[in-house]
């Protein structure tokens, strides 16, 4: 539950992303992430990024956004991305527009696999706008443009639609003040999501793994090479993990474990236990 103070925040990160399909589990992927940081009603910062999907961007898509393949080829996975993008948005509030598609179907699941647990609250401007006019039928960000008098530009751009979307929650804030309709709580995610993230934070060990195993892995067809990778197996404190680093994309990805993963600790850990140098000698390395 979000209480009513977060809709005072005096700073707060409006985020975007655009991407090849509706769901990850169906092969959708990000492939730009935008955001602004806002202060006292003030864009103060930007975060704006193509993301390689490693698949070929669908022809609808590019029609959408007007991303192409050749945009984002040489752009960094998401692995590498994210990081960087967590860095940017703190622990401070989150606001998007259909928060369950950007934040909950797509950023939350890629959160993960690059071993970090956001805490961050998460207020979604559909459901704000549900609740400032609730006799409305629609509620699409050129909707809401249109009846707030806001104009929309390069729409289905990541950064774009972010600015945009940080000038409509502000005036949705307003409205919601000015007409005394802004309840006390707004319904974002569902109690059993929230407890999940207390519980994950709640049972974290300082993050200390202990190698138990590497081992190369590679899949071939018979005209190139598709994956080659090191798998890893470590315990930290009951708990055993798996991940694994992509030799060709030069990034870790979390399979399995439970929590966040620090992994410049586990690198190094890797890097001692197999007695190598540094990231060239571990992306040379094959088991014997």
């Amino acid at each position: 539950m979000f209480n009513e103070k977060f809709l005072c925040e005096k700073e707060f990160v409006v985020l975007d992303i655009e991407t090849t399909g509706f769901t990850p589990e169906k092969g959708g992927r990000i492939i730009e992430i935008g955001a602004v940081k806002v202060k006292d009603g003030q864009v103060i910062d930007e975060f704006s990024t193509f993301v390689n999907p490693l698949i070929k961007v669908p022809k609808k898509i590019t029609e959408i956004t007007g991303i192409t393949n050749e945009m984002v080829a040489n752009a960094p996975v998401i692995n590498n991305v994210l990081p960087k993008f967590k860095e940017f948005i703190g622990d401070i509030l989150v606001v998007a527009h259909n928060a369950d598609f950007d934040w909950n179907r797509f950023l939350i699941p890629f959160f993960k696999k690059s071993g970090i647990i956001p805490t961050n609250n998460v207020l979604d401007t559909v459901t704000l706008s549900k609740k400032i006019f609730p006799k409305e039928k629609k509620h699409n960000l050129k909707s809401l443009c249109e009846r707030l008098e806001i104009p929309i530009e390069n729409h289905h751009r990541a950064l774009d639609d972010c600015k945009i979307t940080a000038k409509v929650y502000l005036k949705l804030i307003e409205l919601g003040k000015e007409n005394n309709n802004i309840s006390s709580q707004i319904d974002l995610f569902s109690k059993d999501k929230e407890d999940e993230v207390m519980n994950i934070n709640s049972n974290q060990e300082e993050f200390n793994p202990e190698i138990k195993r590497v081992s190369y892995w590679e899949l071939k067809n018979s005209k190139r090479l598709i994956h080659s990778r090191h798998y890893v197996l470590f315990k930290n404190g009951n708990k055993f993990g798996n991940v694994f680093f992509d030799i060709k994309n030069q990034c870790w990805t979390n399979k399995d474990y439970v929590g966040e993963i620090d992994f410049k600790i586990l690198e190094e850990k890797v890097l001692k236990f197999l007695s190598l140098k540094n990231l060239e000698e571990f992306s040379k390395y094959r088991t014997k």
